[in-house]
C-alpha cells in the first residue's frame, strides 16, 4: 500500500464519511470552545495568523497565545508524519492513540488551570497543547475517496465545493467527480458548524465538553479498517 493510499480514509475507515464528520464536528467544538475561553483558534491557524499579525501591531494582546496555537499545531502536524511513518501501519492507530493522550493531558491541565482565567502564560500552554491534538488530528484526513478534505481548515473545503458544484450545476448533474467533491464539503463545513455550536452551548458543562471530545475520537479507533 503506498504512503498515499494510507492517507485516504477510503482505506483506513469502515466508514469514512462518519469518520469525517466526526473529526470535522471535534474541530468544530475544540474551536469554539478555545476561542471563548482562550480567545483564540486553536483549529482556525488562518485565524490565528491574522491575530499575531493584530498583535504585533499593538491591536491584539492575546496575540502570544494566537502564537502558541500556530506552534503546537505544526508540531502536531509534525509528530503525526513521524509516527506514521515509525509505525508503518494503516489504519493510523498510532495517531488517534496519540490525539487521545494530548488532548486528555490538555482537559486535565485546563479543568485544574481553570481554562488559565487572567493568567497570559497559562493561556499559552493550554493553546498549545490542544493545537498539538489538532495537528495530529488534520494529518488523518487528507484525502477521502480520493478528494482533498479537511478537519480544521474550512476555507479550503468551502471553495472547493463551491468550485465543484458550479461545475456540476454547469454539466447538468453529468459529472460524478464534482458532486463527491461538493458533497463532501458540503459534510465536512455541515460537521465542524455542528461541533462550534456544541462547544458554544456547552461553555459551563466543561467537563463533559472535554469528555465527548476525547469519546469521539476513541470512536474512531472502532472504525478503523484491519491493517
Amino acid at each position: 500500500m503506498s504512503s498515499g493510499d494510507q492517507e485516504d480514509t477510503t482505506v483506513e475507515f469502515r466508514y469514512p464519511l462518519v469518520a469525517l464528520t466526526l473529526t470535522t464536528a471535534v474541530a468544530g467544538l475544540i474551536d469554539a470552545l478555545t476561542l471563548l475561553r482562550y480567545g483564540v483558534f486553536t483549529a482556525n491557524q488562518s485565524g490565528n495568523i491574522v491575530h499575531v499579525g493584530m498583535g504585533l501591531s499593538g491591536r491584539f494582546p492575546q496575540w502570544l497565545v494566537a502564537l502558541a496555537s500556530i506552534v503546537g499545531f505544526a508540531v502536531g502536524s509534525v509528530a503525526a508524519g513521524r509516527l506514521r511513518r515509525i509505525t508503518r501501519t494503516s489504519p493510523p492507530v498510532a495517531e488517534l492513540i496519540g490525539v487521545i493522550a494530548v488532548l486528555a493531558a490538555w482537559a486535565t491541565v485546563d479543568i485544574r488551570l481553570d481554562s488559565g482565567r487572567g493568567d497570559r502564560t497559562q493561556q499559552v500552554l493550554l493553546a498549545a497543547l490542544a493545537a498539538i491534538g489538532l495537528g495530529i488530528l488534520a494529518r488523518l484526513f487528507l484525502r477521502t475517496a480520493g478528494v482533498k478534505t479537511s478537519t480544521t481548515y474550512q476555507t479550503i473545503t468551502v471553495l472547493n465545493a463551491t468550485r465543484a458544484l458550479a461545475t456540476w450545476l454547469g454539466r447538468r448533474g453529468h459529472n460524478p467527480a464534482a458532486a463527491r467533491t461538493w458533497l463532501l464539503g458540503l459534510l465536512g463545513i455541515a460537521g465542524y458548524a455542528a461541533g462550534g455550536g456544541i462547544g458554544a452551548l456547552a461553555q459551563r458543562s466543561l467537563a463533559w465538553v472535554f469528555a465527548l471530545a476525547i469519546g469521539v475520537v476513541a470512536m474512531l479507533l472502532a472504525v478503523t479498517r484491519a491493517s
